[in-house]
């Protein structure tokens, strides 16, 4: 998949993670990021004609294991790089899909209910193996 910023240099439009979402956006496919490496960003559709967004799913991946990866989910009322801010969730400040969170499949989920306007995935830690996220 492409790196953060990329769709604006190949004038790509943005994926949308919409509430009737069928096929999943995804941000990450099979790959091992870098560390500090964000994902392309997606659009968040409102849920409602006055704006309220409904519940977003993120589902992390990696069978062959995480490792000491670590990924953050980010959010932003603007597409600018410097406006992402890592979402706390979890009980943390700001939360984290770890090896501590996978499955013994290698599957993590989270659930958000998100106001801003784009997201994206940052790895904090490169993953020790590929990993797959998406999001519906």
């Amino acid at each position: 998949m492409p790196l953060y910023g990329s769709q604006a240099t190949t004038n790509s439009p943005l994926q949308a993670v919409r509430d009737d979402q069928v096929v999943p956006v995804t941000f990450f496919s099979a790959e091992t990021p870098a560390a500090g490496q964000a994902s392309i960003a997606a659009g968040l559709m409102p849920a409602t004609p006055d704006g309220q967004l409904g519940p977003v799913a993120f589902r992390f991946s990696c069978p062959l294991g995480i490792g000491a990866g670590v990924f953050q989910i980010q959010d932003a009322d603007v597409d600018a790089a410097g406006e992402y801010d890592s979402i706390s969730f979890g009980g943390a400040s700001p939360g984290t899909v770890a090896s501590a969170n996978m499955n013994a499949s290698g599957v993590a989920r989270v659930e958000l209910i998100l106001r801003a306007r784009f997201v994206r995935i940052l790895c904090v830690t490169a993953p020790s193996n590929p990993v797959t996220v998406t999001a519906v």
